[in-house]
């Protein structure tokens, strides 16, 4: 899948979750993308892909700390908890669909949004 076509299912995927402000390019390359996808003044998901290199990241960040993300590089996925973003568990694929439904669930149910 192209870079282009990755960034438009990106925005869909944004636009459907439905609690998401704005959709923001951060970086693109012919392999690569980085979108922020604005919750709050201090909430983004921020989504990642190298395409090359087969790396998905996705990540909810709140006051510039990571409160969840889920990684894939090279086919292994791994997430960052909600109780201790800073450890790696093993992880099953999820659509970015899936990871925007629970972080809004998580976010919804913290107060946040």
């Amino acid at each position: 899948m192209t870079v282009d076509k990755i960034r438009h299912e990106i925005v869909l995927s944004a636009d459907k979750a439905g609690f998401i402000r704005k959709a923001e390019l951060i970086d693109e390359t012919d392999n690569t993308l980085k979108l922020r996808l604005l919750v709050s003044r201090a909430c983004f998901v921020q989504v990642y892909v190298n395409t090359r290199k087969n790396i998905i990241n996705y990540v909810v960040v709140l006051n510039g700390q990571r409160i969840f993300g889920l990684d894939c590089d090279g086919g292994r996925w791994h997430q960052h908890p909600w109780s201790a973003p800073n450890k790696h568990q093993p992880a099953d694929n999820i659509s970015l669909d899936d990871f925007l439904f629970d972080a809004y669930e998580k976010l919804k149910g913290r107060g946040i949004i």
